[in-house]
């Protein structure tokens, strides 16, 4: 039957009943268990007494839409009550009472008491977490989980819920990663991950468990048990993916021969290819070994080895700059073909620079000779090169093993001066004066520019054609001081 009166509040309905007549308390068999559920569900408080009626009267009970308590039903009769439609009392037995929820509503979380109102000690209560749904999480990485080191990326999951506990956030994943929570909130929790990537996070993943972990203090009666209700985020796993760096050129030595290779490696991935550039030339070689050809010969110059890679879609690259110096031979090759009748110089001439060298790219020529003197020797001669059509005259210094040359082009002042320096290499009647540049370097505004700023250096190998010591046009040579370059040079200069 109805319970008389109610429109009465549970507090006040709760106190008319009398105590059982032997005055023994009998505490509930199975009280009401915290328990937690998504918007939409349908849930069941469990509620079994150990005596049955009319020795109990059992009354359930909600604290949500009031703040002193609304009565939801007496024994198995479901009482008028707002949400009447969508509650159902379980009576499977004399002592079973439980609470059923069908299609549970946000505003349904809160605190809910079984009681036995023939006994007033004889109550149980329980919170509902109403979850709106699961957590919302959002990742910045992109969706395939490739990821390129060093780049920082964020994860965050946010839940909104209604109940007395509040839900937790724990993340896991590979280090190193900062963590952050929102403060305690009735309605949602909040917490996020923060990370730049490393390669130990490759293949690895973050995960989000959202879950109940302790009850809270503060709440009197209520169960002490912690739902079991879980959720866990699993964010896409990452793929570690980096440009070229750490390139290595191998062997790298001082001076390489024709014919050696060179391999180029680099740190990347997914693995780079690779190609070569000759700076000089700017002709490109492809592949990752690079062959010191013998257009190479005779030059001191830099070479680049490029590394790239594509990663989202995007060209990564590093370069590598190597310094290639591949010198004329300084010893005998044995002759694959008949060897040539022309007769080399012996090897003392090479103690002597006199004589005409010409070097073929780019063009130029030098007419030296040497006045031995001390441990050095005084180098005088005439010089002209394809940019430089003029005779210029030649001073400067060599080495009294004649293995380093030093050499200063004079020219007109007002032509600005251009230095030369390089080395001579002898063995055998086998000779090249190779010099490291050929440069304006005075403050000429016609030549160099403002301020005398050095222009490109151009790299020439000379070999001596003979010893040439041949008439020369006057004319021609055009040369600073001709009487300098005769006493020296013996060259005989036309009027």
């Amino acid at each position: 039957m109805k319970l008389l009166g109610i429109s009465c509040c549970f507090l006040v309905l709760v106190g008319l009943g009398a105590a059982v007549s032997d005055g023994v308390r009998r505490p509930f068999t199975r009280p009401p268990q915290n328990i937690a559920g998504y918007v939409g569900e349908t849930v069941t408080f469990i509620c079994e007494s150990a005596i049955a009626p009319p020795d109990a009267r059992i009354m359930w009970g909600e604290y949500i839409t009031s703040q002193t308590g609304n009565i939801i039903s007496d024994n198995e009769d479901v009482l008028d009550h707002p949400n009447k439609d969508r509650y159902r009392i379980v009576h499977s037995s004399d002592t079973e009472f439980h609470l059923e929820i069908r299609d549970i509503r946000i505003t349904d979380g809160g605190r809910y008491v079984c009681h036995n109102t023939l006994q007033a000690n004889d109550k149980g209560e329980a919170q509902l977490i109403v979850l709106a749904a699961p957590p919302n999480c959002t990742n910045t990485s992109p969706l395939d989980g490739n990821v390129l080191e060093g780049q920082n990326y964020t994860i965050e999951c946010i839940i909104s819920y209604q109940g007395g506990f509040q839900p937790t956030m724990y993340w896991t994943g590979p280090p190193p990663f900062v963590t952050g929570n929102s403060p305690p909130n009735p309605t949602t929790v909040w917490s996020g991950v923060a990370y730049t990537v490393g390669r130990s996070m490759d293949t690895r993943a973050f995960e989000c468990l959202t879950n109940f972990t302790t009850v809270p203090e503060g709440i009197p009666d209520t169960a002490t048990n912690v739902p079991t209700w879980n959720h866990r985020y699993r964010a896409p796993q990452i793929f570690v993916f980096w440009g070229p760096k750490n390139m290595i050129a191998t062997p790298e030595k001082t001076w390489y021969e024709v014919g050696d290779e060179i391999t180029c490696d680099a740190d990347a991935y997914p693995p780079p290819s690779f190609q070569w550039q000759n700076m000089r030339t700017l002709e490109w070689y492809p592949g990752q070994v690079y062959t010191v050809l013998p257009e190479d010969l005779g030059y001191n110059q830099t070479i680049r080895c490029q590394a790239m890679n594509l990663i989202q879609g995007f060209v990564y690259s590093g370069n590598l700059f190597l310094t290639l110096n591949v010198p004329f031979p300084t010893t005998p090759t044995t002759p694959t073909t008949t060897p040539s009748t022309t007769t080399q110089p012996a090897q003392s001439d090479c103690l002597d620079l006199s004589g005409q060298w010409v070097s073929d790219t780019p063009y130029a020529e030098i007419i030296l000779d040497v006045i031995k003197g001390g441990q050095l020797g005084e180098v005088y001669g005439i010089m002209k090169n394809e940019t430089d059509t003029t005779w210029v005259e030649v001073v400067g210094t060599v080495k009294r093993d004649y293995s380093l040359i030093g050499l200063t082009v004079i020219k007109p002042f007002e032509e600005g001066v251009t230095g030369l320096a390089g080395e001579c290499h002898r063995c055998m009647g086998i000779e090249v004066i190779y010099t490291s540049g050929l440069w304006r370097s005075s403050s000429d505004s016609i030549g160099c520019g403002d301020g005398g700023m050095p222009g490109p250096q151009t790299p020439m190998a000379f070999k001596r054609t003979g010893s040439l010591r041949a008439a020369i046009d006057a004319q021609e040579m055009k040369v600073y001081n001709p009487s300098h370059i005769s006493k020296h040079l013996g060259i005989r200069l036309k009027k």
